[in-house]
């Protein structure tokens, strides 16, 4: 998992602070959530690449245990990490 670090501005936090209070005390009205402006487009790759990166099913924990033991990787169907995108 990749670390990432997020720096908000002091007047970003402001800012966002502000229209938190704004909409509690019913001054303006809150963000469509469902707008398309918040929308984002996944494609197959994304949901490919986070199966992996989390690790679905513990295969490759598996996978790196057995390969440890047998020191080769010949016993390795092609389509070892298939069964992990099936569910």
């Amino acid at each position: 998992m990749s670390s990432l670090l997020y720096v908000i501005e002091s007047n970003l936090l402001l800012a966002s602070t502000v229209k938190l209070i704004k909409v509690y005390s019913k001054e303006i009205d809150p963000d469509d959530r469902d707008s398309l402006e918040y929308r984002t487009i996944h494609g197959i790759e994304d949901f490919v690449r986070e199966r992996i990166d989390k690790d679905a099913g513990k295969l490759t924990r598996k996978l790196v245990t057995r390969a440890d033991i047998t020191k080769n990787l010949d016993w390795l169907p092609s389509g070892y990490y298939s069964r992990a995108f099936k569910t």
